[in-house]
């Protein structure tokens, strides 16, 4: 069998409650660098006065923002078409 020219890991699910779990977790984990982050700046400016996550880059708002919408909008599609998809 031809190897796949994406990884395996890369690989589009037409599964919409597979989509759903894949873009959940990502979520989740993306929070919980959030908070890592977020601890670290309070860290950072009871040391030295600076935010040390954010001026590395460890800020995670947008792709949170991003994340979440995608959740919400495969509910919304799922509830309209009568699916029953992952919390």
């Amino acid at each position: 069998m031809p190897a796949s020219p994406v990884p395996s890991g890369h690989r589009k699910t037409r599964d919409p409650s597979r989509r759903g779990k894949v873009e959940k977790a990502k979520l989740d984990d993306l929070s919980k660098q959030q908070i890592s982050a977020a601890n670290g700046d309070a860290f950072g400016v009871f040391l030295v006065g600076v935010p040390i996550g954010r001026v590395a880059g460890g800020d995670k708002e947008g792709e949170i923002a991003a994340s979440k919408g995608k959740v919400s909008a495969m509910q919304s599609a799922g509830m309209s078409k009568g699916c029953k998809l992952p919390g």
